[in-house]
């Protein structure tokens, strides 16, 4: 388990608040307490953190206290899978689903009810609350913190938009890797995309009325506006990836997802592709060796693809994408690396790790430092992962009306 501290699991164990807030964002507060003490911070460092989030996040808001009856729900929950499936997305019952999965991981343990409810019931559903649900559950399970597994399941289930696999296609996508997918995409459809998005945000002839979503997708702004790209559909999201057996499929979507937020200067969303991923990655070791793991990364590609697509900034230009991959040597086959015993690698990551845990206010940039330091550490210390790291993002001006994000 990442996080044994006993200060920090206090913490993850505490249901003072719920798991939205605003109507439509989510509490992250548990989030930036596995990456600050993955970080080391010390104690009181943690807490206070913990204490100021709770008190104003970071967006000026107060959190919601937690349901009333939370405790109640989660020891007398009586919903079936088959409740669960007809809850799926709706926002609803939180406690109650909490009860549900809590049963579950009592009766089959926590990599059992992943298993028995990821892949067939929750996967095709992770762009729901702007990927917060798989960063919640991947996150908790990487703590080892149960409690926070049994969150992030029922959480999964309460925000998932389906990616609509029904439409996935066996028709090849262009590009041997996940880069060369990007890259073509960026070289030959951008415009064709961005006039796509455009399009369906703007929608001039009412085909997607508020009436025919529901009303907390409709609020959250930018959330209704991939969850109607997403209905929309856009026939480059379906087409079947032709690397989705590579071996090492994890480290070339992390390549990929830390290229584009370069390539965005650190926006705010893009960011999100790599926390997510990192949620999601957590999430495939906990299933067992029969469960498909190319199939599940599918939909972390066509969520991907919808998130840019729906962007203020869109797929970032071939241009844009080939500056940075040329800058990590990324096209040469032979990326660039840190040596580990340099002054200046390890001065820089000191300092990134010191503005992370002392300094930030900002969560997701504690998460990106958490990260991306362990992908530097498993993926033969990329410099790649290291520029990422540093490139934090500004917090966004959210609130229900915005499309895009202002950062």
């Amino acid at each position: 388990a990442l996080v044994q501290r006993e200060d920090a699991q206090k913490l993850l164990e505490d249901v003072q608040w719920d798991i939205e807030f605003h109507g439509f964002l989510t509490n992250h507060v548990k989030h930036a307490v596995i990456a600050l003490a993955g970080l080391d911070a010390p104690p009181e460092r943690v807490q206070a953190y913990w204490d100021e989030y709770t008190a104003t996040t970071p967006y000026g808001m107060t959190l919601d206290p937690m349901d009333a009856k939370f405790e109640t729900n989660l020891k007398e929950s009586a919903l079936t899978r088959a409740d669960v499936a007809s809850l799926l997305g709706k926002k609803q019952s939180f406690s109650k689903l909490c009860g549900y999965f809590k049963k579950q991981v009592s009766e089959l343990g926590v990599d059992g009810a992943v298993s028995a409810h990821f892949a067939t019931m929750l996967a095709d559903g992770i762009v729901g609350a702007l990927t917060h649900g798989v960063i919640h559950l991947g996150w908790a399970l990487a703590s080892g913190n149960e409690s926070m597994v049994v969150e992030g399941l029922a959480y999964q289930a309460f925000c998932h938009v389906s990616l609509r696999p029904d439409r996935y296609v066996t028709e090849a996508l262009p590009g041997a890797t996940p880069l060369e997918s990007m890259l073509w995409l960026a070289e030959e459809k951008r415009d064709e995309l961005a006039a796509f998005a455009a399009d369906v945000k703007t929608d001039a002839e009412g085909r997607w009325p508020a009436d025919s979503f529901r009303p907390e997708l409709v609020q959250a702004g930018f959330q209704w506006q991939v969850a109607k790209v997403i209905d929309a559909g856009n026939s480059c999201f379906h087409l079947r990836p032709t690397w989705l057996d590579d071996d090492n499929l994890l480290e070339r979507l992390y390549e990929l997802a830390s290229v584009l937020h370069l390539a965005s200067e650190g926006n705010f969303l893009v960011l999100h592709l790599i926390t997510s991923l990192w949620g999601l990655d957590n999430v495939l070791s906990s299933l067992p060796p029969e469960q498909s793991k190319g199939d599940l990364l599918r939909h972390f590609w066509v969520m991907l693809l919808a998130l840019l697509v729906t962007s203020g900034g869109g797929v970032p230009s071939g241009h844009t994408l080939h500056r940075v991959i040329d800058d990590a040597g990324l096209s040469s086959g032979s990326p660039k690396t840190d040596d580990p015993d340099d002054p200046a690698v390890q001065d820089h990551w000191r300092k990134l790790t010191d503005d992370a845990v002392h300094h930030q206010v900002e969560e997701h940039n504690i998460k990106l430092v958490y990260a991306e330091k362990d992908l530097w550490l498993r993926f033969g210390r990329k410099s790649l992962y290291r520029n990422a790291a540093a490139a934090f993002t500004d917090t966004p001006n959210i609130s229900p009306s915005s499309s895009t994000f202002s950062t």
